[in-house]
């Protein structure tokens, strides 16, 4: 049975997940990183740190 994890890795034969790149706009958020802008990628709370998607590394 999945449940919603709310610390630790993600594992998705486990948990509900919402894909990431499905939620932004990579172009968009290119293009603020590409013209130095600020923005905010929110979070729910009691989240740890979460690294950027393999893709933008």
């Amino acid at each position: 049975m999945r449940f919603f994890n709310t610390e630790g890795p993600v594992r998705a034969d486990l948990h509900y997940l919402l894909p990431p790149l499905t939620r932004w706009d990579l172009e968009e958020v290119l293009a603020l990183i590409e013209q130095q802008k600020d923005f905010l990628l929110h979070a729910p709370h009691r989240t740890r740190p979460v690294r950027p998607p393999a893709c933008w590394r």
